[in-house]
C-alpha cells in the first residue's frame, strides 16, 4: 500500500450518512465491489485511514497517483471519459437496486449514490488508472461532469465484452453473496481493517461510534409459518345424523327472527366493529408510526422517494407569482414554502423528513429542497394554507426540536449614483481610514481570500483579472460568473476590497495583495433567496475563504415607524436569526469572519434576522465628515464589542462591468471597505480568531461622536496592533 492523499478535517466535510460519516465503512463498500461489480471497481476507491485531525488516501499498489488538473490535456480528458463511464454504470447498477426486492437492496442503491456521487470525489490518475478520493464534500461536478456522447463508446466497449446484466441477475448475485458479504454494520462504527496497515498501530486513531445511528444489517429472510394441518377425523366417530323433518329448522328460522327485531342494535354494532377491524387490517403498516419505529430499510425508501435527488439541488426556480409581502415581518416572501432546521444534532435528519413527509401524506405537500449537513429543508405547501402551517408543523412534529422561518427574497443593498457627489476626489475613504499609511506594513497576502458574496462580477475587467480564486454560482451549480448592465453591484464590491494596485488603471482596493472568491447568488433576473446567501456562504467557508462580504439582506417599505421597528427586531423572526447564528458559528469554527451591510433606509439595525448575531461585524455608513450617511442604518445600541463599525459609505469609486468605473454610496460600499481591512491583519497575522478581529477593531478604530454608529475603523492602527 501507498499513501497517496492526506486532508484535514478543516478543509471539508464529511458525508453523512444518518448521524455517522460514509468513508468510515470503506471495508464493507469495498467488499460489495468485488463481490458485485467487474475488475476496473475493485480498487479504484482509496482507502481512508484516520490520524488524529486528518484523513491519508491509500491506495493498495504502490504506483504514484497525482490530481488530473496535473495531467496532459489529453490524459486528463480519457481519465474523466472512464470515471463518467464509471459513474454511468454505477447508476445503472443502483436503479437495479432499487428496483429489487432484497430488504437491503435500497441501502446499497442509497450508499453507492453517496460513494461515486462526483461532488464527493476527487479524481487521482497516474495518466492510466484512476483512483478516487470519496466520502467528503468537494463541489467538484461542474469540473467533472461530461455529455455522454463523450464517453458513450466506452460503455459500448464493456457492453461488447460482457453479457448485460439484468435485474433478476443482480438479485440473484447478491443473494448469493450473502454468506461471505460482511454486514453493513452501524455507519459511525470503524469495519474491521483486514490486512496491515502501513501506519503503525499507535499513530491510528479509532474512528469515533456516534450512538443512535441507523441499523442496516442484511436480515435473514425468514419463511412465514406453516399452517396447521387439519386434525384427522376419527373413521369410527359418530355423526349426528340431520334432523328427520323441517319443523326444527323453521323453528330456528323464527328464533333468529326474533332474536333480530328485538337485538337489531346489536348486530349493527357487530357489523360496525367487523368494518374498522377490515379497515384497519388493510391499512398501511406505516400509518402513525413514527420513523424511528419503522424498518431502517422501509424508512430508506420512503426518503429517497420524497427527497430531491442531490443535496442543494431545486427542484424548479423561484416564481415571480409566488413571492407576497409578509404583513408580520415586512419582508418579501415566498408565500408557498418555510425552511425547517433541526436544533439538536442527536435528532435523527432523515427520520424527521420522513415523518414530516407522513404528517402532510397529501401530494401538494412536498420537501423541494435540503441540505443535510446543515440538516436544514424547504417544505412547499398551498399558499392557502400559509396562516397556520408553521403552527400545525410544530404541533405535528413536537417530538423534535425545530427552527422554522419563511424563505425570504434578498436584495444587495440599494446603491447610490448621484452626481451630486461627484464633486470630491475618489482617494478620500482610503486617506480617512488611514489605509494608505497602512500599506506601508502590508498591502495583503495572496495566501488570504476574500469571499464576496453578490448579484455576479464581471471577471474580465482590468481590477480583478487575474485575482479570483474558486468563483462558484450557487444558481447555476458551476463556476459559470456572469453579470450585466443590471448586475453591477458585485462588480463594485469586490473592486473596493481588492482592485489592483500598480496597474496604471482606475482605482487601488483596500486590499490588492489578497485574492477574491466571487460568489454569484443572482439568476439574470437579479433576484436570489436567503436559501442562495446560505449557499454561499457554505461554500466559501469550505474552501477556505478568510473573509466573507455580504453586502446583501432583506428590503422593508419605506415609512415604517420607530416604535413598529423595534418590534419587527424583538419579536418576530426568532427561529431564522438562531439559525442564521448557528451558521456564523460554523464560520467562526473554522476562522472565517464575516462582513455585512448595515442596509440603506435609515432604519434600526437587526430588522434583518440576519444582523442581530454579535458573531458578525455589521458596518454602517458615514459621509465625508465621519457623520452618519442620511440613508444609513443605525445601532439602537452601539455595542463595544467590535461588532458594530462604521466606515465610509459615500461617493466611493469603484470598477463596474465592461472595464467602467462609476461612484456609488451605501452600506454596500462600507462593508467592503472593512472586510479590505480584515484581510490586511489576517495578512500579516493568519492566527488571529473572530474574537481578536473584533477586539482590535474596537480598540483601534475612532470613537464616533454620533451614538447610532460604531467606532470608524482605522486601518494602520488595526494592521499594527494584529502584527504584534
Amino acid at each position: 500500500m501507498k499513501k497517496q492523499y492526506s486532508l484535514n478535517f478543516n478543509q471539508y466535510t464529511p458525508v453523512s450518512k444518518g448521524s455517522g460519516y460514509l468513508f468510515m465503512q470503506y471495508e464493507a463498500i469495498a467488499s460489495f465491489l468485488r463481490t458485485n461489480f467487474k475488475a476496473h471497481f475493485h480498487d479504484v476507491l482509496l482507502k481512508p485511514i484516520k490520524r488524529e485531525n486528518a484523513v491519508d488516501f491509500w491506495s493498495e499498489d504502490h504506483k504514484s497517483y497525482q490530481e488530473i488538473e496535473q495531467l496532459a490535456p489529453e490524459q486528463r480528458t480519457e481519465i474523466l471519459q472512464k470515471y463518467n463511464a464509471l459513474i454511468y454504470e454505477v447508476e445503472q447498477r443502483c436503479k437495479m437496486l432499487a428496483a429489487g426486492t432484497g430488504q437491503d437492496d435500497f441501502s446499497w442503491a442509497s450508499i453507492l449514490r453517496k460513494v461515486f456521487d462526483m461532488d464527493s470525489n476527487i479524481l487521482l490518475s497516474d495518466g492510466q488508472d484512476l483512483r478516487i478520493i470519496w466520502g467528503w464534500s468537494f463541489l467538484n461536478k461542474s469540473s467533472y461532469s461530461l455529455p455522454l456522447a463523450a464517453f458513450a463508446h466506452l460503455l459500448e466497449t464493456n457492453e461488447a465484452e460482457e453479457e448485460p446484466i439484468v435485474a433478476e441477475e443482480v438479485q440473484d448475485d447478491h443473494e448469493n453473496n450473502l454468506e461471505t458479504q460482511p454486514e453493513i454494520e452501524d455507519l459511525a462504527t470503524e469495519p474491521e481493517v483486514v490486512e496491515e496497515s502501513p501506519i503503525p498501530e499507535e499513530q491510528i486513531e479509532e474512528l469515533p461510534a456516534h450512538d443512535n445511528q441507523e441499523q442496516m444489517h442484511i436480515q435473514e429472510h425468514l419463511s412465514d409459518p406453516e399452517e396447521p394441518a387439519e386434525p384427522l377425523k376419527d373413521e369410527g366417530q359418530k355423526r349426528t345424523p340431520p334432523p328427520r323433518s323441517g319443523n326444527a329448522f323453521t323453528q330456528f328460522l323464527d328464533a333468529c327472527e326474533r332474536f333480530g327485531r328485538k337485538y337489531w342494535w346489536l348486530i349493527c354494532l357487530l357489523l360496525l366493529l367487523f368494518l374498522l377491524f377490515l379497515l384497519k387490517d388493510c391499512s398501511s403498516p406505516n400509518d402513525n408510526k413514527l420513523a424511528s419505529e419503522m424498518d431502517p430499510v422501509e424508512v430508506e425508501k420512503i426518503y429517497n422517494e420524497i427527497m430531491p435527488e442531490h443535496p442543494r439541488a431545486r427542484k424548479e426556480p423561484i416564481q415571480e407569482e409566488d413571492l407576497i409581502n409578509d404583513e408580520e415581518s415586512r419582508a418579501r416572501i415566498v408565500g408557498n414554502v418555510v425552511n425547517i432546521a433541526l436544533k439538536k444534532k442527536s435528532d435523527n435528519f432523515r427520520n424527521f423528513a420522513v415523518d414530516l413527509k407522513q404528517a402532510f401524506p397529501e401530494q401538494n405537500y412536498e420537501v423541494v429542497y435540503f441540505d443535510d449537513q446543515t440538516r436544514r429543508l424547504q417544505f412547499q405547501f398551498p399558499e392557502e394554507k400559509r396562516a397556520d402551517i408553521k403552527a400545525q408543523i410544530k404541533s405535528k412534529l413536537s417530538h423534535y426540536k425545530i427552527l422554522i422561518w419563511d424563505e425570504a427574497i434578498f436584495e444587495t443593498s440599494r446603491t447610490f449614483n448621484d452626481p451630486l457627489f461627484s464633486d470630491r476626489s475618489a482617494s478620500w475613504p482610503i486617506s480617512l481610514t488611514k489605509t494608505d499609511k497602512a500599506w506601508e506594513t502590508t498591502t495583503g497576502d495572496t495566501s488570504v481570500i476574500v469571499a464576496v458574496i453578490d448579484d455576479g462580477f464581471d471577471l474580465n475587467h482590468p481590477e480583478l483579472k487575474g485575482k479570483v480564486y474558486k468563483p462558484y454560482n450557487v444558481v447555476t451549480d458551476n463556476k459559470q460568473i456572469t453579470s450585466g448592465p443590471d448586475r453591477k453591484h458585485g462588480t463594485h464590491v469586490a473592486g473596493i476590497i481588492g482592485a489592483k494596485n500598480n496597474n496604471g488603471k482606475g482605482i487601488c482596493g483596500i486590499a490588492p495583495g489578497c485574492r477574491l472568491m466571487p460568489i454569484q447568488a443572482a439568476g439574470q433576473d437579479g433576484m436570489f433567496t436567503m436559501t442562495d446567501v446560505i449557499d454561499g456562504v457554505l461554500y466559501a467557508i469550505k474552501n477556505n475563504a478568510d473573509v466573507i462580504n455580504m453586502s446583501l439582506g432583506k428590503m422593508f417599505p419605506e415609512g415604517i415607524p420607530p416604535q413598529q421597528q423595534e418590534e419587527i427586531a424583538n419579536q418576530y423572526g426568532k427561529d431564522e436569526a438562531k439559525f442564521w447564528n448557528e451558521l456564523y458559528q460554523m464560520a467562526e469554527e473554522n476562522n472565517v469572519t464575516i462582513v455585512i451591510a448595515a442596509g440603506n433606509q435609515d432604519f434600526r439595525v437587526g430588522m434583518d434576522p440576519m444582523q442581530r448575531s454579535q458573531k458578525v461585524i455589521k458596518v454602517a455608513a458615514t459621509d465625508f465628515e465621519m457623520k452618519k450617511a442620511n440613508f444609513s442604518n443605525f445601532f439602537s445600541r452601539n455595542l463595544r464589542n467590535g461588532s458594530c463599525v462604521s466606515a465610509p459609505g459615500v461617493n466611493i469609486m469603484s470598477s463596474i462591468p465592461s472595464n467602467q468605473y462609476e461612484m456609488m454610496s451605501g452600506t454596500s460600499m462600507a462593508s467592503p471597505i472593512v472586510a479590505g481591512v480584515v484581510a490586511l491583519m489576517k495578512s500579516v497575522n493568519p492566527r488571529l480568531t473572530n474574537q481578536q478581529v473584533f477586539k482590535i477593531l474596537q480598540e483601534t478604530s475612532l470613537k464616533n461622536v454620533d451614538r447610532k454608529l460604531g467606532a470608524f475603523v482605522q486601518s494602520n492602527l488595526a494592521v499594527a496592533k494584529a502584527r504584534n
